[in-house]
């Protein structure tokens, strides 16, 4: 009986790319798994988005771009909360005379 030794076992490739198959998706999933859970430990994609949406809310609400820190301003008014930034809220003077 012959034996295979070294150079028979390199001349066999079967299965060769069916087992890199199988240790790139390892790979891959152990990565993406990786990347995945620090995504939502660190609360990313919240701290990305948020911002976006207060800024969304607050114009649906109030009727402003304006945050809550920064309140608004009436002429010959204080700062006022942002609850009363809308601009139905804001204290006009109308005049029916348009002469300056």
């Amino acid at each position: 009986m012959k034996s295979l030794g070294f150079r028979g076992l390199k001349r066999n490739n079967k299965g060769q790319m069916a087992l890199e198959a199988v240790l790139l998706m390892v790979v891959l999933m152990g990565f993406f798994m990786f990347t995945t859970k620090e995504v939502r430990e660190r609360q990313l994609i919240a701290k990305l988005v948020e911002p976006s949406i207060n800024t969304v809310k607050n114009m649906t609400a109030y009727g402003t771009w304006k945050g809550e820190d920064q309140g608004c301003t009436a002429p010959g008014k204080s700062k006022q909360t942002i609850g009363k930034c809308h601009p139905n809220s804001i204290a006009r003077s109308l005049s029916s005379d348009p002469s300056p």
